[in-house]
């Protein structure tokens, strides 16, 4: 198997292991705390997204200086030994303790596991079918992780569910240590500020890359709340007060995974702006739909649908663009830069968000959502011409149909 491969099923191994996790928290805290529950779900939720939005930009100065191989399976061991402790102490300050403690080694381990994937494969044409491949992996995991974690929690108890989801980062660690991961190519005495401000001077003179991180930026700060948005929805698109915003999820989802698979063939440099504004128009569309149509939940799961395929069309194409001009020294700097900017975001987000719904109400926050990305759109499309500079005259040239 090539080492691409491997990287691929450790991934979707990983994904797996993270879409189980995210519900068995959820039911966990809960469980923990019946009397407080939205105050420990709240709680839980700020906690996941804060060393993201903290640590990224300390990390950034010696991300790419980490000896990739060794930091990868570290980083999988130490997620098993906290999803264990937390199922081996049944209290709710330890299973936060141990959030933080998982979600900051994420931090770590999110930008390097995209570092690495462009230097597993022979050639850019290649890196565009990896990373949509990747997506999909991406989506086949949380999708089975979504319909087997209700099942395991009911068959094996939420406690023995843990113990399983530590098993699987462990597998993870183990495949990752029979992988030739190439190691990064940055001297160990470059100080800590030195790699920052070269991090941040790349993002000054590559064009496409400060646009496609103020892109990623302004996209994260509108949609951060949609899945808020849609489990509020769910009541009112089944007519009754119902928990089917896992259809919903799941729907989400398949959209996402229909846009990798279409991806994996369409995709190539010439065509990343233009993939990227179709998913800002699918947005548009889908969002503004939500807002002005009340609708069914037939309705509502095709909207999900659609949010989901615009959701593949600017990640997939975006990480893509990046794999194929951004040097593999620097590439670990501008994934944890990216990873900040989402974080912080991420925070925002969803209170700016509940907010807005408490104020106006949810259909006309969904229809605020559409209008806002017109003009990201308007914007995405005038720096065409600047932004694909940095992919070369040939590559731009090339038609995108």
């Amino acid at each position: 198997m090539k080492p691409s491969s491997r990287f691929l099923t450790s991934q979707s191994l990983s994904y797996f292991g993270d879409a189980i996790l995210e519900v068995a928290w959820i039911v966990w805290v809960i469980h923990l705390a019946p009397h407080h529950p939205a105050l420990s779900l709240g709680t839980l939720m700020a906690l996941q997204a804060v060393p993201q939005a903290v640590l990224s930009g300390i990390l950034a100065g010696y991300i790419d200086r980490l000896p990739r191989k060794v930091t990868l399976i570290a980083t999988s061991a130490i997620r098993a030994i906290a999803i264990v402790l937390t199922a081996l102490y049944p209290v709710l300050w330890m299973t936060f303790a141990m959030v933080i403690l998982f979600q900051s080694v994420s931090v770590i381990a999110q930008p390097l596991e995209r570092a690495v994937l462009p230097d597993l494969v022979p050639d850019r044409g290649a890196i565009n079918k990896a990373l949509a491949r990747l997506g999909q992996l991406y989506s086949i995991g949380q999708v089975a992780g979504l319909v087997l974690v209700g099942v395991m929690i009911l068959v094996l108890g939420i406690r023995p569910v843990f113990l399983v989801i530590g098993v699987i980062y462990l597998l993870v660690a183990i495949a990752r240590g029979a992988i030739a991961i190439p190691p990064g190519h940055v001297s160990q005495k470059a100080s800590w500020w030195s790699q920052i401000r070269e991090g941040l001077h790349f993002h000054r003179d590559m064009v496409a890359v400060r646009y496609l991180l103020i892109l990623i930026g302004m996209v994260g700060l509108v949609t951060g709340g949609v899945n808020m948005l849609l489990a509020l929805s769910a009541k009112d698109l089944w007519h009754h007060p119902t928990s089917e915003v896992n259809f919903l999820f799941l729907a989400l989802l398949l959209g996402v995974l229909a846009s990798d698979t279409l991806l994996e063939k369409w995709l190539t440099d010439a065509r990343y702006h233009l993939t990227i504004f179709l998913s800002l128009v699918l947005l548009i569309v889908s969002l503004l739909a939500l807002g002005i149509i009340s609708g069914q939940w037939v309705f509502g799961l095709a909207m999900a649908f659609v949010i989901g395929i615009a959701n593949g069309f600017v990640m997939t194409p975006s990480r893509a663009w990046l794999a194929s001009i951004v040097p593999t020294e620097i590439r670990g700097r501008v994934a944890i830069f990216r990873s900040q900017v989402l974080g912080i975001v991420n925070v925002v987000s969803p209170y700016v968000t509940a907010l807005l719904v408490g104020r106006i109400g949810l259909a006309k926050t969904w229809f605020i959502m559409g209008l806002l990305f017109i003009p990201i759109a308007i914007w995405w499309l005038v720096t065409k011409n600047t932004s694909t500079r940095s992919l070369g005259a040939s590559d731009v040239s090339e038609a995108a149909g």
